[in-house]
């Protein structure tokens, strides 16, 4: 049995730089660069593969020995805290999860490092390979429905809170709203009487959740929370807040910042505005938020600098959605996607007494989308993407899938057209201009009719190397997952669809949020209760040592 030190990645250095040139002469400041580089499976890999080789090394000759030093250095690396705080940052980066689920950092052990920068990647693969002993099952039609997947753990959480204008009723907690924040730690409730408040989950299953919340904003019953974003360090959160006011002739936009892991955890308002009518559509994309209203008017709002525009676009029918990416804009309609470019140059200053200034804009260009002159529905790109994410995003337009000849639709099934963004040469007169046309990268057949609802207005996250989009019909939450398009536009793809909740209570569905890369879901019902069900197994420790018995060679 092999009972030698562990390897010391200073002495490997030391001792054989000269002898034999391999990885294990490398300093280990260049060997944990070199592991920023790789995906978290591959770590893994790199650890397993040293951890094979081991103990074929122990029967080389002494001239071949330094693949013994070279297995015992790699698979040190692996297990560094520093190698996985790089892949875990990475992973947040790539999904867009906010950095603040995991600080500070000090109080997250090694086995919890290694578990959050692999469960997007275990979540999908648990997705997938769970499947029913009888198969793949059909909830409608050429649907395929893998049944349920079941949480690990289910954890009920029951507010207690005061209302925000005192009164000495009872008043039960009504929670409207469910924002889980990319991560799965942090949780914003939106409620009619108790204001919006912050609760901390913990990052898995096994951390108790707070009970009180770490912040409360207060409210009234006109408002309410229409999304959260980023912040550009990525450890804060946008809460942007849409009321109505003057006898609900115009809107307000209120944003707050919060950084949920402060110190001083506290709802900061940025900048106020108000336009008129009500916001028909509304997306934020890092500080700037974009919206149609009434009149037939677009808006756009730097809302740090409170420096905004307003234009108006041609339109016989309401827009389905406004998607905000750099510099340009697009104006989703019927059979069509309207471009324009919208540089930070173009915006004026203003205030709460004063709207934004209107502009004559004409948009850049106008790009048909093959879809039938139907209703349709928007599944934006997710406002969660950080500041390094390399990954464009992805957008779909779904709409009920044309029979074979073109020209019925179908009454079960919808079909998903993906689209990403491509950057456009920069223009003459604007160098400096971050300008991208929509790009179709493929299309997904056999979503359920039921996504055509106004609840499937959610956005298409990334998970691994997957993308997700969750959704729920009547009491039932889904969850899609299908592949990375690869960037063929006429290239069609099938998605499985996995069941995550099915309400069996007689109280009805109120709302829900989900992260796939944290496996997390979060429910509320009309009873005022939460239910936070969590589809991964909590970290344990896992102990790998080098005592080879002399069994294991013969």
């Amino acid at each position: 049995m092999f009972k030698g030190p562990a390897p010391d990645l200073q002495r490997s250095h030391t001792a054989s730089r000269y002898a034999h040139p391999s990885l294990s002469t490398l300093p280990p400041d260049v060997l944990i660069q070199i592991q920023t580089f790789l995906e978290t499976d591959d770590i893994i890999s790199l650890r397993k593969v040293s951890i094979i080789l081991f103990p074929e090394c122990l029967t080389l000759t002494v001239s071949l020995s330094f693949l013994f030093e070279t297995s015992q250095v790699l698979c040190t690396v692996t297990k560094l805290r520093i190698v996985w705080i790089n892949a875990l940052r990475q992973v947040c980066l790539m999904h867009g999860i906010n950095l603040s689920t995991f600080y500070p950092l000090e109080n997250i052990s090694q086995i919890e490092l290694e578990h959050a920068a692999f469960s997007p990647f275990r979540f999908i693969k648990y997705a997938t390979d769970n499947i029913p002993s009888e198969g793949v099952k059909y909830a409608t039609d050429n649907i395929p429905f893998e049944g349920d997947i079941k949480s690990v753990v289910t954890r009920i959480l029951e507010p207690r809170l005061p209302p925000v204008i005192p009164t000495d009723e009872d008043v039960p907690f009504d929670c409207h709203t469910l924002l889980l924040i990319p991560g799965g730690r942090f949780l914003f409730t939106d409620t009619i009487q108790h204001g919006v408040a912050l609760w901390d989950l913990g990052i898995h299953a096994a951390i108790p959740m707070k009970l009180s919340p770490l912040a409360v904003l207060p409210t009234t019953e006109e408002s309410f929370v229409r999304f959260t974003s980023p912040t550009p360090d990525g450890h804060g959160v946008y809460v942007c807040v849409e009321e109505q006011v003057n006898l609900y002739t115009d809107t307000r936009v209120s944003i707050y910042e919060i950084y949920p892991s402060s110190a001083d955890v506290a709802f900061r308002l940025t900048h106020s505005l108000k336009v008129k009518g009500a916001f028909d559509n509304a997306y934020i994309y890092r500080n700037t938020l974009a919206c149609s209203h009434d009149n037939h008017l677009i808006t756009v709002w730097d809302f740090i600098q409170n420096k905004a525009i307003s234009w108006e676009y041609n339109a016989v029918l309401r827009p389905n959605g406004v998607i905000l990416y750099t510099d340009t804009l697009l104006l989703v309609e019927f059979g069509k996607l309207t471009v324009w470019d919208v540089p930070g140059s173009l915006y004026l200053p203003v205030s709460d007494d004063m709207g934004p200034a209107f502009i004559r804009l004409l948009p850049r260009s106008e790009i048909n989308t093959p879809l039938p002159a139907e209703s349709f529905r928007v599944s934006p790109p997710s406002q969660w993407l950080s500041a390094g994410q390399s990954r464009l995003p992805f957008f779909g337009l779904c709409s009920p899938t044309p029979d074979i000849e073109g020209e019925e639709l179908d009454d079960a099934s919808a079909s998903m057209r993906c689209y990403t963004f491509k950057p456009v040469s920069s223009l003459s007169d604007n160098p400096e201009l971050q300008a991208f046309d929509p790009q179709p990268v493929g299309v997904v057949n056999s979503f359920p009719i039921s996504t055509m609802s106004e609840n499937f207005l959610r956005h298409i996250r990334f998970c691994g190397k997957s993308l997700t989009v969750a959704w729920h019909a009547g009491d039932e939450v889904n969850v899609s997952l299908m592949e990375m398009p690869q960037g063929d536009p006429d290239s069609v793809a099938t998605l499985f669809i996995r069941r995550l909740f099915n309400n069996e209570e007689a109280v009805a569905l109120r709302d829900f949020d989900f992260c796939p890369a944290a496996g997390r879901l979060v429910v509320t019902t009309a009873a005022g209760d939460i239910q936070i069900m969590d589809f991964l197994t909590p970290p344990t420790p896992i102990q790998v040592n080098f005592k080879i018995s002399a069994e294991d060679h013969s």
